[in-house]
């Protein structure tokens, strides 16, 4: 299910969806047909502009969901480092704790 928020694929903010194209984001993932009103989506850009950093981001993929989640960008690659950082102190913990004692 696409969200209703996604990343920058340029400057990794969060940015909000529009109504309009979280539905179609549905829409297109359920198959189904759409109907739009008040636009005309053949003269819609098929980019649309970051307010943060000024990058053009594809907006069928937007809602398609494929700037969602953290699941397929580099935005999930500092885990590692956040596991390791908890488990280097956890270490020198015990060990502080063996030495005192």
């Amino acid at each position: 299910m696409p969200s209703e928020t996604f990343y920058c694929p340029h400057c990794k903010r969060q940015l909000t969806k529009s109504a309009q194209a979280y539905i179609e984001g549905e829409i297109l993932e359920n198959k189904g047909y759409s109907i739009s009103i008040g636009t005309d989506s053949s003269k819609r850009s098929e980019n649309v502009i970051c307010p943060g950093c000024g990058g053009s981001i594809d907006f069928l993929k937007m809602i398609k969901g494929e700037y969602d989640g953290r699941k397929n960008s580099s935005l999930g690659k500092g885990k590692g480092c956040t596991v390791f950082f908890t488990v280097l102190i956890i270490v020198s913990v015990l060990i502080y704790m063996y030495i005192e004692y």
